[in-house]
């Protein structure tokens, strides 16, 4: 494996400056006001009884709601919210987005980064010059494409050790050096 590698989370979900996304909440599950929560966050003990999130609904402003209990349902966690008793107060948390703040969000390790700190950075390609700022990551099977929008349109980039020079996720820059051609191949207008 690439000695660069990203944390498997949203790269829309930078909603603040100051949080990120570790969740999203499904449906209700059965009647005793339980929901379902796919998990963005490669910590998944962040879930553990006790624990606070913010809750970010597009028609409320956020609120925080702590963890009463919490199990495995497949992919996705099954998770009861202190206060919450019924199907139909499970219903009204129905596509909310669980968020931390980012001071607590543990640091990743050297040549690794959250989807986060990658989106919003300038790319730049030895030869090209300035391709513009990554937009999205994309996964596919192969691994993880930058889809960088720029003057020129959009290219899609695999972010994959051979191709980066530099990553400075603080100055929010990638430098690149790609093969000839993979700009022309890959971009759109």
């Amino acid at each position: 494996m690439s000695s660069r590698s990203l944390s498997r989370r949203s790269a829309k979900a930078e909603t603040r400056s100051d949080r990120i996304e570790v969740g999203r909440i499904g449906t209700a599950h059965g009647l005793r006001g339980e929901v379902t929560v796919e998990v963005s966050s490669d910590h998944p003990d962040r879930f553990a009884r006790g624990a606070e999130f913010w809750l970010r609904r597009p028609e409320h402003n956020s609120t925080t709601w702590r963890v009463q209990s919490v199990r495995q349902h497949g992919k996705r966690l099954i998770i009861g919210f202190e206060g919450v008793t019924d199907r139909d107060a499970a219903l009204a948390l129905r596509g909310g987005i669980l968020e931390i703040d980012k001071p607590e969000q543990p640091q990743p390790p050297e040549g690794q980064y959250y989807y986060y700190q990658l989106v919003g950075c300038r790319c730049s390609d030895r030869v090209e010059g300035d391709l513009g700022l990554v937009e999205d990551l994309l996964e596919d099977g192969g691994g993880i494409i930058l889809r960088v929008v720029g003057e020129a349109g959009e290219v899609l980039i695999p972010f994959v050790e051979p191709y980066l020079r530099r990553v400075d996720v603080e100055e929010k820059i990638i430098e690149l050096e790609v093969p000839e051609g993979l700009i022309e191949v890959c971009g759109s207008k």
